[in-house]
């Protein structure tokens, strides 16, 4: 996928925006019972971009998929969003193996993604839905699956992808963004903690020292943190730790063990 930072927005002396150098994404928080004065402020995403050359290279996803920004007729600004590519027409090693699956029968989902794409067991027709099961099975296995494309399941889901990114080599990239990767002692086992809740998250959660799960959405990502000590969860119905709440009691679980 996409990888975003937040940036403070430049102000003046009088706390105003500087016209002209806000770069990336406009956010403005809402405020919410609970929050802090201090994270009112809005502020700015920006894409790490070292990362998307890397994607965008032809043996991974190109840079077909991703919307533009076009000149609006009338207008300084550019403010009209051009749509991506079409799959048919995309470069790159990983639309070309969706056009593969295309020929197959399969319906994809890429709105939205960039970088990836999706195939549901809802969205097939009948004779493909009923033997979705295999379809996961032969995924599990990367039968007929490019050595540069890599896949997870998620919900009765598949999700494509370059096999250079990927949940765990993500936090990999960055790890080594932000801390060096000369150190061979430093490592996602030593310093990285994640969230996650489903069969798409286990690879990353057992790279993590850590991994803290809000919910759990699959039998087999249960079994895993009930074999597994560094898979903690913390959804507790009884406790009212439930959804958001849970998700909240992980966070303050990781930052009370990095305080540490």
């Amino acid at each position: 996928g996409r990888i975003f930072y937040p940036v403070d927005i430049p102000l003046d002396d009088d706390k105003n925006k500087i016209d002209g150098l806000v770069e990336g994404v406009l956010v403005n928080p809402e405020p919410y019972t609970g929050c802090p004065s201090s994270h009112h402020s809005p502020f700015t995403l920006v894409e790490d971009m070292e990362w998307r050359n890397q994607i965008s290279k032809l043996q991974c996803a190109g840079s077909d998929g991703y919307s533009t920004l076009a000149p609006r007729a009338g207008s300084d600004g550019f403010s009209t969003l051009t749509p991506p590519t079409p799959i048919e027409h995309r470069k790159g090693r990983l639309w070309e193996h969706a056009r593969t699956l295309q020929t197959k029968g399969f319906f994809l989902d890429s709105s939205g993604y960039a970088t990836a794409f999706r195939i549901n067991r809802k969205h097939q027709e009948s004779d493909l839905a009923s033997n979705f099961d295999n379809f996961l099975e032969r995924c599990k296995r990367r039968e007929d699956i490019p050595d540069e494309v890599g896949c997870s399941t998620n919900l009765g889901c598949v999700d494509f992808y370059p096999n250079m990114s990927g949940k765990r080599n993500v936090c990999a990239y960055l790890l080594g963004k932000f801390l060096g990767d000369d150190d061979k002692a430093t490592s996602l086992k030593s310093h990285a903690v994640c969230l996650c809740d489903d069969d798409n998250d286990v690879e990353m959660a057992l790279a993590c020292r850590k991994a803290y799960l809000p919910s759990i959405t699959s039998e087999s990502m249960q079994k895993l943190a009930s074999e597994n000590r560094d898979l903690i969860v913390t959804e507790n119905a009884d406790e009212g730790k439930v959804e958001s709440l849970a998700t909240e009691a992980a966070l303050e679980m990781i930052l009370l063990e990095t305080q540490v």
